[in-house]
């Protein structure tokens, strides 16, 4: 990473050692859990991560814009991972009507909170403790990067359809904002910077997948390394391997021709499994070390047993029941089953469930002739009253279970 003499004074006068060192530094408002060691961590070993928040602390210049002049972001990262139905939108078609309004409907979906935001900020007032971040995006138009769910609240008292005090309503009209003034292309790898440091943190946090994405474009596009990048975002080394493992085996479904197209964010969760788990990660042949599918076959058997195929419904239909596949794999009874699309995945476990009784009952009975083994072997022992009607009493039982069929 190239820095202007400007920039490393940045770092070398105002190192980020601290979440409030961070916040003095973008003039934002990061929200990382207080009970967790994590900045020595991240922000004393990371050092190039340091330069490049410092480095984008340098981009930023403050200004005023009226809410008018800005754009939500159809193309927010946090969509990408909570609908099924994300398609990106080019960036000069942002500011089209369809794509505003379809963004603001997303973000007052109720898990988004928005409506509750709206309705604090119309009763205490907008408190610009949070800038929200922009980017120019045309003569007279910014691009919100970093606040999106702020600026739709806003939108929601501005139009009436959240009351507020008149003197709250106005303090609307003109919003603080930090602007950076980067290509479009820039921007957007800025967005995952800032939204992944904020979001993975605490507020709104991010999906598996969307960590994972984070770490791969700041790696790809920022030069940061894997173990950076993750640390930024508060992510452990093993959580980063598996996050990373995963999301190459999640790209081989989302590349297949034949599978790719009904892929899903929320299929992630079978691949942060498949690379967690030895027994799949072996019977389905994925590589942890080369990251690959050694087994075509087994590859395209996973994909239809969690998309389904011919109009079939997936036979697995959870990451739970994915996980528990490892107990069918030792039985072949069972494998078979599960390997046929037209068995449903009970009887599977069933099969697998049957012969795990079957070996429990075979040790008991091992247990059983050794324990008379035992007791035969006590020499010059008379067993009393109490111990002779124990001993009829268990040979009684054994006659009658030998009576079944």
């Amino acid at each position: 990473m190239s820095l202007t003499n400007q920039e490393l004074e940045v770092v070398r006068v105002r190192p980020i050692t601290s979440r409030d060192a961070l916040n003095t530094t973008l003039g934002l408002s990061f929200e990382f859990p207080q009970d967790q060691a994590l900045f020595p961590k991240v922000f004393s070993d990371s050092q190039t991560w340091r330069v490049a928040m410092a480095a984008l602390a340098t981009k930023f210049k403050p200004g005023n814009l009226s809410p008018d002049h800005l754009l939500l972001d159809p193309n927010n990262p946090r969509y990408q991972g909570d609908f099924q139905d994300f398609v990106f939108v080019p960036y000069e078609q942002i500011s089209e009507p369809l794509h505003q309004t379809r963004a603001m409907a997303r973000l007052l979906e109720e898990r988004f909170g928005v409506r509750q935001l709206a309705e604090s900020i119309a009763e205490v007032g907008y408190l610009p403790i949070d800038n929200l971040v922009v980017s120019p995006y045309s003569k007279e138009k910014y691009l919100v990067i970093e606040g999106n769910r702020r600026l739709a609240a806003i939108r929601l008292i501005l139009s009436g359809k959240v009351l507020a005090t008149p003197e709250n309503k106005s303090s609307l009209n003109l919003l603080p904002v930090l602007i950076l003034d980067e290509p479009p292309e820039m921007a957007t790898i800025e967005q995952w910077l800032i939204q992944g440091t904020r979001h993975v943190g605490g507020v709104k946090p991010w999906g598996p997948y969307q960590k994972a994405r984070a770490i791969e474009i700041l790696n790809r596009e920022k030069g940061l390394s894997y173990e950076d990048a993750a640390a930024a975002l508060g992510m452990k080394p093993g959580e980063l391997r598996r996050s990373l493992q995963a999301l190459g085996a999640f790209k081989e479904l989302m590349e297949s021709p034949r599978f790719g197209r009904r892929a899903r964010v929320e299929m992630f969760s079978f691949f942060e499994e498949l690379v967690r788990k030895p027994a799949l990660r072996s019977y389905f042949g994925w590589n942890n070390g080369e990251m690959r599918f050694d087994s075509p076959d087994k590859r395209d058997l996973l994909f239809r047993l969690i998309m389904g195929e011919g109009g079939k419904h997936p036979k697995v239909g959870t990451g739970l029941e994915f996980r528990e596949l490892a107990k069918v794999l030792d039985v072949s009874e069972a494998r078979s089953s599960l390997e046929d699309l037209n068995q449903p995945l009970q009887r599977a476990f069933d099969l697998a469930s049957a012969r795990e009784r079957g070996a429990w009952f075979s040790d008991l009975l091992v247990r059983l002739e050794q324990t008379t083994e035992d007791i035969l072997q006590v020499p010059e022992i008379a067993p009393t009253s109490r111990q002779r009607a124990i001993i009829k009493d268990v040979i009684s039982k054994l006659k009658i279970f030998l009576k079944r069929r």
